[in-house]
C-alpha cells in the first residue's frame, strides 16, 4: 500500500468502472490529464511511466502469448500487445498488477 504522506495526491476516484480513464485517453498519459481529480490514482503518473520505460521481465509465465516486447512492463499474458489508450484504466503497472508477487 501507498501512504498519502508518501506519495501527495493519491485519491479515490468519483467515476466508477471502465469509465475510470485516469491519466485520459492518450498514449503516455500527460500530467495535466492525471490530475484529473475526478478520477483515481493509486500510483503516481511517474510510477507508470517508470513502467512503461522498464524492460518487461521475460523470465514471466506467458502461456502461449505472443507477448510485444516493445510496450516495455505493461504488456504481459493478460494484456500481450501493452497499454495503449484504448484498454488503460488508470495508472497501474500491468506486470506488477498481473504477477503476484512481483520482484
Amino acid at each position: 500500500y501507498m501512504c498519502e504522506k508518501d506519495n501527495p495526491g493519491l485519491r479515490d476516484g468519483t467515476t466508477r468502472g471502465n469509465d475510470n480513464k485516469a491519466g485520459g485517453e492518450q498514449e503516455p498519459p500527460t500530467e495535466l490529464d492525471a490530475a484529473e481529480p475526478g478520477l483515481g490514482q493509486h500510483e503516481p503518473l511517474q510510477f507508470y511511466l517508470d513502467c512503461k520505460a522498464r524492460e518487461r521481465q521475460k523470465g514471466l509465465y506467458t502461456a502461449d502469448q505472443n507477448v510485444n516486447n516493445n510496450r516495455g512492463a505493461t504488456a504481459t499474458r493478460q494484456n500481450p500487445g501493452g497499454n495503449n489508450a484504448n484498454n488503460r484504466h488508470g495508472l497501474e503497472c500491468p506486470e506488477e498488477r498481473d504477477y503476484y508477487p512481483y520482484w
